[in-house]
């Protein structure tokens, strides 16, 4: 597993560098979007609790294609799923089934607990917490301002971590890659001095390609093993003076 910390004049993000085991929704159908290069996707779940659900879905893919249309993600995310994407495409679906809710749509427990979220403040670490990725990106500004110990002893509990509803841009990939994923795996090296000569060659190649992929990062790329340890890893960076950069 790849661990470091780097620091780049005027900016500070950081990014999660190992999987989380979850996957993107399956197509149902699809729509394009303005620029016809990004395809908002639908799975069927989004259509099983009528048609007022499915509209908050489909403000929450229009608003994400939208912010990817505007402010894609940096170089080495060739996908339309980021931090900055997901929260933009809640914040506007939590107001879409907000004012839905006050209409008279019926209760849906998931989205009125994200309402609840939103105007709790907390919807950022609900993102990090329920619904990053490897590959994101994490704004400064953002991480200087988390509480994900406020948001677990409030909205502790079961969540879904995917969202029935994906952006397709012209690369194809529905989420990230995972940058060092093809470091070769610590388990498989001998514990001792021994490992120092294991794998030599592989280990090499490996550091040559990340020296292609990490100045497209856009930030400090860090290693975690799931999303509880990520936010540790954000905290921990909140709190140390080397990562307090002002943009």
């Amino acid at each position: 597993m790849y661990h470091a910390l780097m620091r780049r004049a005027g900016i500070l993000a950081i990014v999660l560098a190992v999987g989380c085991g979850h996957s993107a929704p399956k197509p149902a159908q699809s729509a394009a979007t303005g620029d016809r290069k990004t395809e908002v996707l639908v799975g069927p779940e989004a259509t099983r609790d009528g048609a007022v659900v499915l509209a908050a879905w489909v403000a929450y893919g229009a608003q994400k294609a939208m912010l990817f249309v505007a402010h894609p993600p940096p170089p080495a995310n060739q996908s339309a799923d980021d931090f900055d994407l997901e929260i933009g495409a809640r914040e506007m679906q939590s107001s879409f089934w907000s004012e839905q809710r006050q209409k008279g749509a019926p209760p849906h427990a998931a989205l009125d607990r994200q309402v609840d979220i939103w105007r709790a403040g907390l919807l950022p670490e609900m993102v990090v917490l329920i619904n990053a990725r490897p590959g994101w990106t994490i704004p400064s500004a953002k991480i200087s301002s988390f509480r994900f110990e406020q948001f677990s002893k409030r909205f502790g509990g079961d969540y879904k971590s995917n969202a029935p509803v994906a952006l397709k841009p012209s690369s194809g990939k529905l989420v990230p890659d995972e940058p060092g994923a093809d470091f070769p795996d610590p388990e498989r090296l001998p514990i001792g001095p021994r490992a120092c000569s294991e794998a030599v060659g592989e280990r090499q190649a490996a550091w040559q390609r990340w020296a292609l992929v990490e100045p497209q990062l856009g930030g400090w790329p860090v290693a975690a093993a799931d999303r509880v340890n990520f936010a540790h890893q954000l905290v921990a960076a909140k709190g140390d003076p080397a990562f307090n950069v002002t943009l």
